[in-house]
Parts: C-alpha cells; structure tokens; sequence
C-alpha cells in the first residue's frame, strides 16, 4: 500500500466518525493501473485524468463549491513533473470557485479539512 493510500484511509475514518453528514470521495482510478478495465475507465474522466484530486469534499463552505485535496505523504511536496500537472488542474478547480490544496500526511489533510469546514456554509 503507497503512503498516501495510507493517508487515505486515515481520513476517510476521520470523516466517517468527526463529519459523518460530510459527502466525500476519494479517487482512485489511478490505482488501477494499465489493466483494460483502468484504462476504459480513465477515458470517463476526461483530459485531467491524471491531475485530478484524491479527495472531494461535496459541501459549499464561505463562496467555494467544495474543497479539493491532493494527498501526499509526510514531508515536503516534490516539484515533479506529476504535481506540476496536478498544479495545473488546481488552477482550472480554483478558477471554477473550488477551494483546492496539496496536503502532506494526515495531520496536514486534517487541519485542511477542519478550516474548510468552519467556514460559513453556502446558502442554496
């Protein structure tokens, strides 16, 4: 298992018992790997197939359409090839009124969460 799937599942357990009325996802179609399976289904996501976010929290908080994490493990982001895309796609998220972030190990993604959360929900 890669450390962020690690943290994945920290956060998910967190969400599930702290914000059980949160609606989340997690993606995980790069996982799939290049199975015929994987690849008919990437093809579903579109141009950002490989920049798209770990995490989407589906609550409108203080003017954002939902929040959009990246998950890495602990440590310091690596200016990679890889998150300079996924840089690109938080771009394009932000331009369309998502609050969008890299967070690093679990703690990180958690602070990320809790302030986004605390903001004043979007009237319907």
């Amino acid at each position: 298992m890669k450390p962020e799937d690690l943290v994945a599942k920290r956060i998910s357990n967190y969400l599930l018992t702290k914000h059980d009325k949160v609606p989340f996802r997690f993606d995980l179609v790069d996982r799939l790997g290049n199975s015929y399976v994987g690849k008919q289904i990437k093809q579903l996501h579109g141009k950002w197939s490989r920049g798209y976010v770990d995490l989407f929290i589906a609550t409108g908080r203080g003017g954002f359409g939902g929040l959009m994490l990246e998950l890495k493990k602990d440590g310091v982001l690596a200016n990679t090839e890889h998150t300079r895309r996924q840089a690109d796609y938080h771009a394009v998220l932000r331009f369309n009124s998502y609050k969008v972030s890299f967070c690093c190990g679990f703690d990180d993604c958690k602070k990320k969460i809790k302030n986004y959360l605390k903001l004043k929900k979007n009237k319907i």
